[in-house]
């Protein structure tokens, strides 16, 4: 039964604290994600650059996981056991591992698409089309469906006391081995994968126009994208400044989403790797906890990591209040 208790509860003050936590990053999620969607839909800088599409799909997953995934787990954490019946428990075990797919794969896309606008500024609009990042949403919703179906369709989900979601039966099966060990590959290394490769092109590319005499001319396109409130006079030094100081402002937010998203979603994949592998008793129980809790906290972190590193996003949401009530 999903209802099932472990012997030997969590205790009541872990409780409050995990709880306490949770409650705090779920209402940082829900104000920064909305924020986000919102300013990019009202801000006409924003509006224009298709790329931005990649940045509210990862914000609108972000926000359904703390309204459809955290808001339950919570819930859990109060009446220490699952209360919304068997039904929920299987929309919840495959909302929350579609959310963590999309998320990691948008990511690994907000990623490519950088790195085309860094490698290839003047071939950029070409390249990056509607239709292409379109195409790159779909299928990242479709990669998480497909891998968060197959547990409900064969009966593998119950409720995870310690993890405080609905989560896999992590017992000794080859069925259930072989599936966490191709998601693992296909959902975490892969994106991983490319996520290092392209920062890396970033960062190599970055370091290039940083020394070369010709700025302008490689950034060309990368000039236009760049609102004209945050750019100096055409051809004057403070021009080639403001772009150098746009571009690194760039990488350097895509490096620290990247360091976040890693930091928080690592023990949840390693963790449950692990289980499945070893045994649900192999790992110490607070590390369930633990890692589903950090698993939250990745989609708390990157709104504001936007707000901070993006000084478009940032400027958007500093007009936004302006936009909506008049201020």
């Amino acid at each position: 039964m999903s209802q099932q208790i472990t012997e030997g509860g969590r205790g009541f003050a872990s409780s409050v604290a995990a709880a306490t936590f949770t409650v705090t990053i779920t209402c940082l999620s829900l104000l920064g994600n909305v924020a986000v969607i919102v300013a990019a839909r009202t801000d006409n800088e924003l509006r224009l650059h298709v790329s931005n599409l990649l940045i509210v799909n990862l914000a609108v997953t972000d926000l359904l996981t703390s309204l459809m995934v955290t808001i339950p787990s919570i819930t859990t954490l109060v009446y220490d056991r699952w209360i919304l019946g068997d039904a929920l428990c299987k929309l919840h075990c495959i909302l929350n591992y579609c959310f963590i797919i999309v998320s990691i794969l948008s990511l690994s896309m907000i990623t490519i698409d950088r790195a085309v606008a860094v490698k290839h500024p003047l071939r950029y609009v070409q390249i990056m089309t509607t239709c292409r990042i379109g195409f790159m949403i779909g299928y990242a919703w479709l990669q998480g469906l497909a891998f968060s179906i197959i547990p409900c369709v064969y009966n593998w989900i119950h409720f995870d006391y310690w993890e405080a979601v609905c989560a896999i039966k992590w017992e000794v099966n080859l069925a259930i081995i072989a599936y966490v060990i191709i998601a693992f590959l296909c959902c975490f290394i892969a994106p991983a994968g490319t996520i290092v490769f392209y920062n890396t092109t970033i960062l190599r590319s970055a370091q290039k126009v940083k020394h070369s005499i010709i700025l302008p001319k490689i950034l060309q396109t990368e000039t236009a994208k760049i609102p004209e409130r945050i750019r100096g006079a055409p051809g004057s030094n403070d021009r080639c400044q403001s772009v150098r100081l746009a571009h690194q402002k760039i990488v350097r937010s895509i490096l620290v989403v990247t360091f976040v998203f890693f930091l928080c979603m690592t023990p949840f994949c390693l963790t449950k790797l692990l289980k499945v592998l070893l045994g649900a008793e192999a790992l110490p129980k607070w590390t369930n906890l633990f890692s589903t809790i950090i698993q939250f906290t990745a989609s708390a972190t990157n709104p504001f990591i936007y707000a901070i590193f993006r000084r478009d996003f940032r400027y958007a949401l500093k007009q936004l209040p302006r936009r909506l009530f008049g201020l």
